[in-house]
This record gives structure tokens, sequence and C-alpha cells, in this order.
């Protein structure tokens, strides 16, 4: 539930505070020089996890919010 009893809008405050357009594309950024950083296969692997696990999901999550 995106409202809980503590009365917090947490969809509200995951879009309006924390995914930011601006924070978002500072997350963009360093995951890309991440990437380029990455030198060894679990470095390369732990990057490639985080991408898949988080920031598509954060993408896709700013993408729907902004529908």
């Amino acid at each position: 539930p995106y409202h809980r009893s503590n009365g917090i809008d947490w969809k509200k405050a995951a879009w309006e505070r924390l995914g930011t357009p601006e924070r978002m594309e500072a997350f963009r950024r360093l995951i890309v020089q991440a990437e380029e950083l990455a030198a060894t296969e679990t470095e390369k692997q732990r990057v490639a996890l985080w991408r898949s696990a988080l920031w598509e999901w954060m993408r896709q999550g700013r993408d729907h919010q902004q529908r």
C-alpha cells in the first residue's frame, strides 16, 4: 500500500523527494561510470545486478509516474 497508517504517502515521497529527475540523472551517470570502471568479472557482475535489480526498476517507476 502506498498510504500507511502513519499518514505518509510513500509513492508521492518516492517521486517528489527521492526519485526526482535530477537525482535520477545523477544515478544514471553514476551507473554508467560504474560500468566503465568495473575491471574484474565480479565487479562487472555486481554493477549488472545493480542495474537490473534496482536501476531498471527505478527507471520504469519514474517513467510510469510521468504518464
